[in-house]
């Protein structure tokens, strides 16, 4: 655990290189322990930080990627990684930058890092062309959504879930099979 920063970080943010991957595979795995507590979906599977450790590779050798980390002095701590997505073609629209991690150490929130963060991630967007940045976030997340509603960022859609019953329960609430 660290000590809260006695006074406003002073932060370097940089991408993120393999030799940096304890730091991420350690911030990623707070993120998706955090993201669980909204939603049981986001729990990692058992050899998660070997597949993490395949897309910070692949992330290297394309530029259609983003993955970088904030530092306050030696210690990481923030991540953000966004990425290209593609729709089928059947879609005009179908390019655009994925917002796919954000986190901050809790002793480092509220002094600006994911602000700095995303502000560095919708700079490279433009100059490479992107038109739209997107992301998913909890809906139950209150903090995260009045934070990216604080940048800008709108709702556009829900995602509704139904979990099914086992066999031989109704799958309706009208009691239908």
């Amino acid at each position: 655990m660290s000590a809260p920063p006695q006074s406003r970080p002073r932060l370097r943010i940089r991408p993120a290189t393999p030799r940096d991957f304890p730091h991420v595979r350690e911030l990623f795995g707070a993120l998706h322990a955090y993201n669980a507590t909204f939603d049981e979906h986001f729990e990692l599977s058992d050899d998660w930080p070997t597949h993490l450790a395949e897309a910070l590779a692949r992330a290297r050798e394309r530029p259609d990627s983003l993955w970088l980390l904030a530092w306050d002095g030696r210690e990481a701590v923030g991540l953000l990684i966004a990425e290209t997505h593609f729709d089928p073609p059947i879609f005009r629209r179908r390019y655009w930058l994925e917002l796919s991690a954000l986190y901050v150490r809790p002793s480092h929130r509220r002094h600006g890092v994911a602000r700095r963060l995303v502000a560095r991630m919708l700079e490279w967007a433009r100059e490479r062309g992107f038109e739209t940045v997107q992301l998913y976030v909890s809906a139950a997340n209150t903090t995260a959504r009045a934070f990216y509603a604080s940048l800008g960022f709108e709702l556009l859609q829900e995602i509704w879930r139904k979990r099914l019953p086992p066999a031989g329960e109704p799958l309706l609430p009208d009691g239908t099979r």
